[in-house]
């Protein structure tokens, strides 16, 4: 993977994290805890191991 899209890549990942922590806000808003919630934060950490990972490759 060339530095360029790493760099993309790492932008979208955390772009997809902030994207579902709106959405996790809005569920709260809601008062629906639910199984979803949950899964959500399953979801946003796993997007930003990836994130870390890639920044790792970086040097960074």
């Amino acid at each position: 993977m060339s530095m360029e899209e790493l760099k993309e890549s790492i932008v979208e990942q955390i772009l997809d994290a902030i994207n579902i922590t709106h959405l996790l806000t809005e569920e709260l808003t809601s008062n629906e805890d639910d199984s979803h919630i949950i899964r959500s934060v399953g979801i946003i950490g796993k997007i930003l191991d990836g994130a870390l990972e890639n920044l790792k490759q970086l040097d960074v």
